[in-house]
């Protein structure tokens, strides 16, 4: 009625119609119209004050900081539910392309002038999702854009948890882009502030960033990073176990404070330093055996590598390594009664281990090695021919158990190649045959066979 009023140039009768209806409805979706159109009936009626006051109240509206955070609201909606499931049943996990469009809604409010508080977590929120999505690039350049524009400083108390947390996720970014010098720095400022300065109930965001503060120090043998700093290898791995140790002195019932300890006899093992990494790890399992134990019983979730990785560590799986790698080390130094009472335990402890079968196999191994081990320290020692035998016996002792044991082991045939030679050798000539005999009759066809024919 107020349109065909104002085309039928009754100005007045518009204006008046358009008021009745935004008295009856003022939430009408009609309302922005009728009010642009009342003014464009009092410019005809030469009202142009009226009229004026009806746009200068429209242009605050518009461009009022309330319309650009409801704007901004939007954009931030939508940026939640691209990241967000939307099958409770399937909950498919986002892929970084959702989180890069996550970005784009974050940025598209950012320039939409909002106010502080909202634009501290828009700024956050564009660092996290480049972070999520690995581009670590970006969200080192979306941070470091938010900390320069809400510095840690006092007075910003309300938002100091946020800033914590981009200084943090800032160093993760740095560690992964290799930029370790100043992810240390970063730490080290946040870190340094006396407990005072420090928010309440954040003392769990104060050992992570002490966790990262240790990831600052090149773990390069199996992070595979390289380093930034003029330091050598041995001086880098030496900074990185002090802080390490550092770490877990000040945690000690921490669950990285484990990781650390298990990554320490990585470290050694991976600079084949064996004695120290065999150290390293019977420290690691004697120090936290009992509280493998108990997340074995209570089932309570482990730590992540980093945070925001996305890849969980049990620290019960940190012991399964250890115990595997502490037996293999040992067999390395031809310690092969320590490797099989490493592996005894890892059977016994880890039956479900994806090793178990390797490690079964891997003893078998070690008490082969055990007889031939003693036969070769028998040769080199022997003094005379007449009592030389008698140092073989040991050897042959563990070889006839091990024979006994595992009869349908492929190396039985080199045991009885190796005990025919020592026995006729040493002029126990029916000894000899014994064996060689067993050796055709077993494996006949066989070089081995052909060699014990021959002799």
């Amino acid at each position: 009625q107020a349109l065909a009023y104002f085309h039928d140039q009754q100005y007045q009768k518009s204006v008046e119609a358009c008021n009745r209806m935004l008295a009856q409805d003022s939430d009408s979706l009609w309302q922005y119209k009728a009010i642009f159109l009342q003014a464009k009936a009092y410019a005809q009626l030469k009202d142009f004050k009226q009229a004026e006051q009806i746009y200068r109240s429209e242009v605050d509206r518009l461009l009022s900081a309330k319309r650009k955070d409801n704007t901004a609201q939007i954009y931030i909606d939508f940026a939640q539910k691209v990241v967000t499931p939307l099958d409770l049943i399937e909950q498919s996990k986002p892929m970084p392309e959702d989180y890069r469009q996550a970005h784009s809604f974050y940025k598209q409010a950012l320039e939409l002038e909002i106010e502080t508080d909202l634009k501290a977590e828009v700024m956050f929120q564009m660092g996290k999702m480049m972070q999520l999505a690995t581009d670590y690039a970006t969200a080192e350049r979306d941070y470091q854009r938010f900390l320069q524009a809400f510095p840690l400083v006092s007075g910003q108390d309300e938002n100091r948890d946020r800033i914590f947390k981009a200084i943090i996720n800032l160093a993760i970014c740095q560690i992964h882009l290799g930029n370790r010098l100043a992810a240390r720095q970063n730490l080290k400022d946040l870190i340094s502030p006396s407990p005072k300065q420090l928010p309440e109930e954040k003392a769990n965001l104060l050992q992570r960033a002490e966790f990262l503060l240790v990831r600052t120090y090149l773990w390069s043998n199996w992070l595979g990073k390289r380093s930034t700093s003029s330091n050598t290898p041995e001086q880098n791995l030496a900074l990185a176990i002090d802080a390490a140790n550092q770490f877990i002195q000040d945690y000690p019932k921490q669950l990285r404070s484990g990781q650390l300890a298990f990554e320490i006899g990585q470290a050694y093992q991976s600079a084949r330093q064996t004695e120290n990494a065999i150290a390293a790890y019977r420290r690691f399992l004697e120090d936290f055996s009992r509280r493998f134990k108990e997340e074995r019983s209570s089932e309570i979730s482990a730590l992540a590598l980093l945070p925001l990785t996305g890849q969980p560590i049990r620290i019960d799986d940190l012991a399964m390594q250890a115990t595997f790698q502490l037996g293999q080390l040992c067999f390395d130094q031809q310690n092969y009664a320590s490797a099989i009472d490493s592996w005894n335990r890892y059977l016994v402890d880890f039956p479900n281990g994806p090793q178990w079968t390797e490690v079964q196999r891997r003893i078998i191994d070690a008490e082969f090695q055990t007889g031939i081990h003693l036969i070769i320290s028998a040769k080199m020692s022997q003094a005379t021919l007449q009592n030389s035998l008698q140092a073989y016996e040991r050897g042959l002792q563990v070889l006839d158990q091990f024979q006994t044991r595992f009869p349908l082991d492929e190396r039985i045939s080199k045991i009885l190649t190796l005990k025919g030679q020592i026995y006729s050798n040493h002029k126990k000539f029916q000894m000899a045959i014994a064996s060689w005999e067993k050796l055709v009759s077993k494996y006949p066809r066989t070089e081995a066979a052909s060699y014990a024919l021959f002799q």
